[in-house]
């Protein structure tokens, strides 16, 4: 199969992938549920108090407020409808695969709207997008803010002014913190990149003070990283096992994106496997379950434990060596500075889960997306096992959301 056969086929299992996610979402239960009414009460506390210290400090979850103000934005469309807030989401979703394909675009990928729609490749991104959640609204400000870096070292790099590209991008990274905190760990990308190339070092600066001027309010009002109502989802102490799944999600998403492809170190792979796989059904330190809610019938209660340390040994085999396949590929592309933003800023918060020792969900891990979507981009191999990769994927996430709606009713 050639490449353009290939990229194109993968382009058509795709836009089917995303009609079917309409399609699930206009099926939906027509009720609230998961964490949706949580989420569902910020706007009605955005209309009770209007955008006042009273209204973030009585926000019932556990994410920042950009969810209400966008939910009212589409309030006279919606009505506030389960269905239709959700649907607002996969509105959003269609703007983010804009955005990538943008950048992509300017970074001279060979099918930039293929590659940013691959996406819905990640099963994760069915459940942020095709439930009333609070990360979509996140990730496409997030994006937005990415864009405007690059195009500051676009700047940089042809010897033109780029602090007013810096400014934009932290304001717009400040409101994307608004929406998952996490991500005013990326205001440290600016900084890694000056430590790389000291004309930066001005423009660094700025980023920083511009993002904390326009976030520490809000974490000073609630005195933490969530609001008052929500104090264990983030805590003082760190949870390294929760950043270790989050890598091994990342480096099988990875391998979703880019199947087949040298990029995976599988020496390293066979080698950690091994003693991670004893380890792990031994203690039954990490155990995790896809798709319960689909595969419990049809299991018996034996293979509970098999299934859920399986699954958790495979995850942690990907993420210690996909650990190591960024730290390396950073030293390696550390000249290149677009490329190093864009893994630095992967690196950053696909980490950022060990700040949450609460509990672990790959939704946490899913704010990293564009980053992960731009740093796979050079590993692309467009073949058969794209298509068949991007078939089993987009499955994958539609069992995921379904299986979520199962449980509802």
């Amino acid at each position: 199969m050639s490449k353009s056969a290939a990229a194109h086929l993968t382009g058509a299992v795709l836009i089917l992938a995303l009609l079917s996610l309409i399609g699930l979402v206009l099926a939906s239960p027509p009720i609230l549920f998961f964490d949706e009414p949580a989420y569902a009460q910020y706007a009605r506390l955005l209309r009770q108090h209007g955008p006042t210290a009273q209204f973030l400090t009585a926000l019932p979850g556990s994410a920042g407020p950009l969810h209400a103000f966008v939910q009212i934005l589409f309030e006279p469309i919606t009505g506030s409808a389960a269905i239709g807030t959700r649907l607002v989401n996969v509105f959003l979703l269609t703007l983010l695969i804009a955005a990538l394909a943008g950048i992509l675009r300017r970074r001279s990928a060979t099918y930039p709207w293929i590659s940013a729609a691959s996406v819905l490749m990640l099963p994760a991104v069915w459940v942020i997008a095709g439930l009333a959640l609070t990360e979509i609204p996140a990730i496409l400000v997030a994006t937005i803010s990415l864009a405007l870096l690059l195009r500051g070292l676009e700047a940089l790099e042809h010897n033109q002014p780029q602090l007013l590209w810096f400014a934009a991008s932290a304001i717009t990274l400040a409101i994307a913190a608004w929406g998952r905190q996490p991500y005013i760990l990326l205001a440290g990308i600016p900084l890694f990149l000056a430590f790389l190339d000291r004309r930066l070092r001005v423009a660094a600066i700025v980023y920083l003070a511009i993002t904390l001027t326009l976030t520490l309010p809000l974490f000073l009002l609630w005195n933490g990283l969530t609001p008052p109502h929500d104090r264990t989802y983030y805590q003082k102490w760190l949870a390294p096992s929760h950043a270790l799944l989050s890598f091994g999600y990342t480096g099988l998403w990875f391998y979703f994106l880019a199947p087949g492809y040298g990029w995976m170190p599988r020496k390293h792979l066979l080698i950690l496997s091994v003693p991670i796989a004893i380890a792990n059904f031994l203690t039954g330190a990490i155990a995790l379950y896809p798709f319960w809610g689909l595969l419990a019938p049809h299991l018996p209660d034996a293979a509970n434990y098999a299934y859920g340390t399986g699954c958790g040994t495979v995850i942690l085999t990907f993420g210690a060596t996909f650990l190591v396949r960024l730290l390396t590929y950073l030293r390696e592309i550390r000249h290149n500075l677009p490329l190093a933003s864009i893994n630095a800023g992967l690196l950053f918060l696909v980490a950022s889960p060990a700040l949450i020792p609460y509990q672990y969900s790959a939704r946490y891990t899913a704010i990293a997306l564009p980053f992960l979507i731009l740093s796979v981009e050079p590993s692309r191999d467009w073949s058969w096992r794209t298509v068949a990769a991007a078939a089993l994927g987009c499955a994958l996430g539609y069992m995921s959301l379904a299986g979520y709606h199962h449980i509802a009713d």
